[in-house]
C-alpha cells in the first residue's frame, strides 16, 4: 500500500526522500509553489 502525501516547508528533505524511497508519492510545496505562500493559497 502506498500513500499520496503533501509536504510543506516544515517537512525535512530527508523525510520526503525516505518516504519516496519507501514507494510513497510525495508532493512538495517547495517544488510547486513559493514556500512563503499563504495557507489559503496552499489549500486551494
Amino acid at each position: 500500500m502506498s500513500l499520496r502525501l503533501f509536504a510543506d516547508h516544515c517537512v525535512p528533505n530527508a523525510v520526503c526522500h525516505a518516504l519516496r524511497e519507501a514507494g510513497h508519492e510525495v508532493l512538495l510545496l517547495r517544488e510547486n509553489m513559493p514556500s512563503d505562500s499563504e495557507d489559503a493559497q496552499v489549500l486551494a
